[in-house]
């Protein structure tokens, strides 16, 4: 686990999980979003902070609601 975990939770869960439920690749959501595909993945192996206007992007481009993102994961 990264070090800026516990600051991504539970942002990077949802956008990892909505992907999937997408099937839309890292690169996909890189290209969507208009995140670096390099930070992105930084982000999604909690390397990296995710910023506010990078939330509000990978929201847009995984077509929800950005508080869909801070909705706390049902197994937790």
């Amino acid at each position: 686990m990264g070090r800026f975990f516990k600051k991504n939770y539970p942002v990077v869960t949802n956008i990892i999980r909505l992907a999937e439920e997408k099937n839309m690749s890292v690169d996909q959501l890189s290209q969507y979003s208009g995140i670096i595909v390099e930070d992105l993945i930084k982000i999604l192996d909690n390397r990296k902070m995710i910023r506010p206007a990078q939330i509000a992007a990978a929201a847009l481009a995984l077509h929800v609601d950005v508080n869909a993102l801070f909705e706390k994961p049902e197994n937790d």
